[in-house]
């Protein structure tokens, strides 16, 4: 796919908005061709334009993907996040706890949604295009007016420093995405339902499944999403697929940022799945990044391909287009 030179070829390649690694000129010249050839078809328009400005981080103001209710429940959260199965992973974890999610895709459809409606809480990714998670608590804050968003970094980052950057930048609180859902439940039963912190207490956590085989715990699974089981797993295995596609290019241009992005990016639907190993791994490899040991960083790449692999072959999964992608 990554030689392909045929237009169509190249579209279904990047219908993810997450792969967008060496492809800035050539994505915005796309963007240009198809707004004239395709017309009507406004959300393959948006997908490329989100792509371009990954690269750019500018682009003009992008439409809701998935609209809040024009008069939501006081109950109703807004989850903000530019990686997909983030949004459906979480989604899926606050059904759970009986609360209903709009969807923004990044700071800016946050901003707009947040001027039509009062949530509950709004869930805030910090890294995303068009308007990262604290330009966009900025703004928010602007039109606050006498109501208070409680706003809650969701931060792959499991840092000291991060987390009091979420603090210094008027957020409430924070969740690392892939932590335990007893956290999650916390923040919801806080905000959402307004229990009192002595009220909350620590909620209890689900055990996490074992870390030494290279393959899904269903049964863990079954007991942690219910239903929803396999709509988790197939999000795991399609997003986690692009986001390795999106690392190796990242690695091979040795840019610190987008490996950065695109590995943490991977620890999160990892974590939230039980796939430690490589949630670890993809951490791993972030540090020697920053210590510019590039050749290290590779290494674990590649070990990371051989995990996601296993992990594959013991579910018989697919990607989202019916193939293997290793």
């Amino acid at each position: 796919m990554r030689n392909n030179a045929d237009i169509g070829g190249v579209v279904t390649l990047f219908r993810d908005k997450t792969e967008t690694v060496k492809a800035g000129k050539f994505i915005k010249e796309l963007c240009h061709t198809l707004e004239k050839q395709l017309g009507g078809i406004e959300a393959a328009q948006r997908e490329l334009k989100l792509f371009a400005n990954k690269l750019s981080d500018s682009a003009p103001e992008a439409p809701a993907e998935n609209p809040p209710a024009e008069v939501p429940s006081s109950k109703r959260v807004l989850i903000v996040d530019d990686i997909p199965v983030n949004q459906q992973l979480l989604q899926m974890r606050l059904k759970k706890f009986g609360v209903e999610a709009d969807i923004a895709n990044n700071g800016m459809e946050a901003v707009n949604a947040c001027k039509k409606n009062k949530y509950a809480v709004v869930f805030m990714d910090i890294d995303m295009p068009i308007l990262n998670g604290y330009e966009a608590t900025a703004e928010i804050r602007k039109i606050d007016g006498s109501h208070h968003t409680p706003i809650v970094a969701l931060t792959s980052f499991d840092r000291d420093l991060e987390k009091r950057e979420c603090f210094e930048k008027g957020m409430d609180d924070f969740v690392v995405k892939g932590d335990k859902q007893g956290r999650v439940r916390e923040i919801v039963d806080r905000f959402v339902f307004g229990k009192s912190a002595d009220a909350v207490g620590a909620q209890p956590d689900m055990e996490q499944p074992a870390t030494d085989e290279l393959k899904l715990d269903q049964v863990w699974l079954k007991k942690t999403f219910g239903e929803d089981t396999d709509n988790v797993i197939s999000a795991f295995f399609g997003s986690v697929a692009m986001l390795l596609n999106c690392l190796e290019f990242a690695l091979e241009d040795k840019d610190l940022r987008e490996v950065t992005h695109f590995a943490f990016s991977l620890k999160g639907p990892c974590s939230i799945v039980g796939a430690n190993s490589m949630a670890s791994k993809a951490a791993a490899l972030v540090e020697d990044a920053e210590k510019g040991q590039w050749s290290e960083a590779s290494k674990k790449y590649i070990v990371l391909r051989q995990m996601f692999r296993q992990y594959q072959q013991s579910a018989g999964a697919k990607n989202q287009s019916g193939a293997f992608v290793i």
